[in-house]
């Protein structure tokens, strides 16, 4: 056919943008992965009752990530791809300080985004329930039932955000009945244990 072509040359320009975007990606995608490698230790510190360790870690991730993000250029073309870091992240905050202090972090005080913010928190009964149950294997199981407890709180307040969309909290409802069977399931081990010791 012989009519009149569109003059698309922008094209070239776009093709150059996303050339420089994909290198970008890449770029924080290997700083990413190092950075959830760095968290998983944390986590370990923590169920070995290392917290100070686990602070200074978690907190030296903490400021890079803060660092790293200002100096990427366009920040919020990439930012969906954190959401695994802050997720993880905050789950490692709100695990250290229940097992530290027996307190959860205000999100507000953490620069992330609140969903990354309450699927972390929401994960962190998994990491609770393990350590519970390693504190039952000790015969701890009065520290058993007060980490337990703490396990049971989040998860009562967490349970509230459910009438909330798939498509606003990117899923959620999913890790709650993930926690709703942890949470069942150490309550059952605990009851179990009790029982047994009065039998003895």
């Amino acid at each position: 056919m012989n009519g009149k072509q569109l003059k698309l040359e922008f094209f070239e320009r776009i093709s150059s943008e996303l050339t420089g975007m994909e290198k970008e990606r890449e770029k924080i995608l290997q700083k990413i992965r190092q950075w959830l490698i760095e968290t998983r230790k944390v986590f370990n510190l923590i169920n070995e009752e290392k917290t100070e360790e686990a602070n200074l870690i978690l907190h030296k991730i903490y400021e890079e990530v803060r660092k790293f993000k200002e100096e990427v250029k366009n920040f919020s073309e990439y930012k969906i791809y954190f959401h695994p870091l802050y997720r993880e992240l905050a789950e490692a905050f709100c695990f250290l300080g229940i097992i530290k202090s027996g307190e959860v972090i205000n999100p507000y005080l953490l620069d992330f985004p609140i969903i990354s913010f309450l699927h972390g928190l929401t994960e962190s009964i998994g990491e609770l329930k393990r350590f519970t149950l390693n504190q039952v294997i000790k015969g701890e199981i009065n520290k058993a039932k007060k980490t337990f407890n703490y396990m049971e709180s989040i998860f009562n307040a967490i349970s509230l955000l459910t009438e909330f969309p798939d498509s606003l909290t990117l899923n959620l409802r999913r890790k709650i009945d993930v926690a709703r069977r942890n949470v069942e399931e150490t309550r059952n081990i605990i009851a179990y244990t009790t029982l047994h010791q009065m039998r003895e």
